[in-house]
């Protein structure tokens, strides 16, 4: 599994997407490491934050893209 694609949230939290398709997130305060969802099927391509809303988008080499809730950590769309 090959990190693709990683943004950071904010001070503490980064997420990451992989070639393998699953998105995580990585908190640097603690070093915890936590899988969201392997819900792409190909690589994560793209990470989108907009720190408005809390959300994320994330764009695939499966030619899906989806939109995430931040506080969540779940898949909205």
């Amino acid at each position: 599994v090959l990190l693709q694609f990683s943004i950071k949230l904010d001070s503490s939290l980064v997420a990451v997407g992989t070639s393998t398709g699953t998105l995580s997130i990585l908190d640097l305060t603690n070093s915890n490491y936590k899988i969201i969802v392997r819900s792409h099927t190909a690589n994560v391509s793209k990470i989108t934050y907009h720190s408005f809303s809390n959300t994320m988008i994330t764009l695939s080499n499966d030619l899906t893209i989806r939109l995430w809730d931040v506080d969540r950590l779940e898949q909205t769309y």
